[in-house]
């Protein structure tokens, strides 16, 4: 905040005192009430000046004129240096509190909002030990699965190999089996074939007995022997013949075993060509989650690394650094102000020197120049008037003082009424008085 504009009563206030065409006003007195409101400041000593001639009542009282009329100037010139400085006060460090204050709750609400996420960041951050161990172990297992999936094909591919050549193997023994099995069949189908022939002819003889039979029942008593052994005959030909039906079945049912043999074959093979093209596929499909996983784990890596720098306080660095900027700005504005405030105190400061040798220099003249009146003769008469005069001025010094300290106070109270609540600024040293 700058620096609180303490306003003191005015010491080289003077009540402004036109010219009077009267020889009272060369009284030296009336310079001493003007000297009794001034501050004692150090100041050189005054050019030496000539010796004063003795001079009239006239030229006292234009020298005394001329004396005030630049004390006068001064104190216009300091009262105008006050209102600049009341204005740079009120323009320049009024403009820039108010700017200041707008920031700092633009940057208040900022900072919230930053601090809100700071906070998310920090419960993040706490839980990121746990995400790590987690996504470490998580890594670890994929690393034992990744092995255990590498080995797994390993072995899959051996195991794949070794099938397929077993396959290869049960091939050709099939092949050799069913070559086998169809040499068998065709050797069954011939005797089958030669069995039916003798079934056949069987068959032919055995009717041609029993017409033989039936054409000679008359005879069966004459025929009995020649029937019994034809009977016996008959019976080795039904037992052959039984013998042979047999034969034929069995060599049927070995038909019918190699085929559902070879058609067992058959699906046995189309089975292997589906589990060649199954092991193929899952081989692929093992290798295509692998590289998933490993997909996974190297994107685990990046969101790992993403979230350590989202950690970190870049972005505080950058925030601090443009509200750093912010500050050398809101300096390089009060260094001015500052600056013009030094220039009008150092303005200020050299017409109150300015006055002070002015006074000093009146009092010099007035102190030579009491000689000279006092030899008149009515000089007890004008040192009563002025004496009057003088009275009458202190009179008005000491009201306008106490008006003047009032308004300080209530200047005060209005100050301290308008800064109540408001952000405390950096304090800006001030400029000791000379």
């Amino acid at each position: 905040k700058p620096a609180s504009t303490t306003v003191e009563p005015d010491v080289f206030f003077v009540k402004e005192i036109t010219p009077e065409p009267e020889t009272t006003r060369t009284e030296p007195e009336r310079v001493e009430a003007v000297e009794e409101d001034l501050e004692p400041e150090p100041i050189k000593a005054p050019a030496r000046r000539e010796p004063l001639k003795p001079v009239t009542s006239v030229d006292t009282r234009e020298l005394v004129n001329a004396y005030m009329d630049e004390i006068n100037k001064e104190k216009a010139k300091i009262e105008g240096l006050k209102k600049e400085k009341e204005r740079l006060y009120r323009n320049k460090f009024a403009t820039v509190e108010g700017k200041i204050e707008a920031d700092v709750v633009t940057l208040t609400e900022a900072i919230l909002e930053k601090q809100s996420k700071i906070a998310e960041l920090k419960e993040r951050v706490l839980e990121l030990p746990d995400k790590v161990d987690e996504l470490g172990k998580l890594q670890e297992q994929m690393g034992a699965l990744k092995l255990e999936g590498r080995d797994a094909l390993k072995r899959t591919k051996e195991k794949a190999s070794e099938y397929l050549s077993h396959i290869t193997e049960a091939k050709a023994d099939v092949k050799d089996k069913v070559g086998e099995a169809d040499d068998a069949i065709k050797e069954q189908n011939a005797r089958l074939k030669e069995l039916e022939k003798t079934h056949a002819t069987l068959d032919s003889r055995s009717s041609k007995l029993k017409a033989t039979v039936e054409s000679v029942q008359s005879q069966v008593d004459e025929l009995n022997k020649s029937m019994d052994s034809l009977n016996g005959g008959l019976q080795k030909v039904e037992q052959m013949k039984s013998e042979a039906t047999a034969a034929a079945d069995a060599i049927k049912e070995i038909v019918a075993a190699r085929g559902a043999e070879l058609e067992s074959l058959e699906q046995e093979l189309e089975g292997v060509a589906r589990v060649e093209h199954w092991v193929q596929e899952y081989i692929r499909d093992y290798e295509q989650k692998i590289e998933e996983i490993e997909r996974y784990v190297s994107s685990s890596d990046e969101e790992l690394a993403e979230l350590k720098e989202a950690s970190e306080a870049l972005y505080m660095k950058r925030y601090l650094g443009e509200l750093e900027k912010l500050a050398d700005t809101y300096d390089d504005e009060l260094h001015d102000a500052v600056s013009k405030e030094e220039d009008i105190e150092q303005k200020t400061a050299e017409s109150k020197s300015r006055i002070t040798k002015l006074v000093n220099e009146s009092q010099q003249m007035a102190r030579k120049l009491r000689g000279d009146l006092k030899d008149s003769a009515d000089y007890a008469s004008l040192v009563a008037k002025i004496r009057e005069k003088t009275a009458k001025a202190k009179t008005t010094f000491e009201e306008k003082r106490e008006e003047r300290v009032k308004l300080v106070d209530d200047s005060k109270k209005t100050r301290k009424t308008k800064s109540s609540g408001k952000v405390k600024l950096r304090s800006v040293p001030k400029k000791k008085k000379k």
